[in-house]
């Protein structure tokens, strides 16, 4: 093979190879995300929250109850609560949470 043959070679295996490469590092990278100014964490925008007497007796909860609301829709309808039976009960961070379903009741911890 003469010197030639053997540049063009190399030279063409190096370009796949660079090809390769860049599709590897391509596949690896996380998408970028931007930067906005609200709030990244649910911990950042959650506010401490009580059901009026209003909402309880809409929702026929005894107006005896102290009733934490933990979320609510779109709409501004209550979507998740929590009856509050002393101050150690409210829920500042809502990281702390865990899921619960109608099916399970409340945490082993209630």
């Amino acid at each position: 093979m003469s010197k030639k043959n053997i540049i063009i070679i190399i030279s063409g295996g190096l370009l796949v190879l660079a090809f390769l490469l860049f599709i590897i590092l391509k596949q690896n990278q996380q998408p970028v995300q931007p930067i906005t100014n609200q709030p990244t964490n649910k911990a950042d925008e959650f506010q401490i929250e009580f059901l009026e007497p209003k909402e309880q007796a809409r929702l026929n909860i005894s107006p005896d109850l102290k009733i934490q609301v933990i979320s609510r829709t779109a709409d501004g309808q209550v979507q998740t609560y929590k009856i509050i039976k002393n101050e150690a009960d409210i829920i500042t961070d809502p990281t702390t949470l865990g899921t619960i379903s109608p099916q399970q009741g409340l945490p082993a911890s209630e």
